[in-house]
């Protein structure tokens, strides 16, 4: 049971790093879509819209991928926090039929 606990908390640190990663990534792309809408005079002068908007499309795939794993993830999390519960629940079962041995 000490693994399982120790295999969730690692899990839930993993989650805050790719929380923190996106987080400065979100900041990113706040930038770049400022940068866009003060600029879009010399992005159609340049005729590059084609090179943003297949950026868009890049960075909105991959953070809908990021967020279905971590969505199927998370699930996974539950599921491995309910097992930690049964376990809970058993050993202090045991415990109890030990003390009730032990005042008979």
């Amino acid at each position: 049971m000490e693994r399982k606990v120790y295999k969730h908390q690692q899990a839930l640190q993993a989650f805050d790093r790719q929380r923190k990663t996106w987080l400065i990534l979100s900041a990113l792309v706040t930038i770049a879509v400022g940068k866009i809408i003060f600029s879009w005079s010399t992005i159609e002068d340049l005729h590059i819209m084609w090179v943003i908007v297949s950026a868009g499309l890049l960075v909105s795939v991959l953070w809908w991928y990021w967020t279905m794993r971590l969505i199927r993830e998370l699930i996974q999390h539950q599921k491995e926090e309910v097992e930690l519960f049964n376990d809970v629940v058993e050993c202090i079962r045991e415990i109890q039929k030990e003390v009730k041995n032990l005042t008979r």
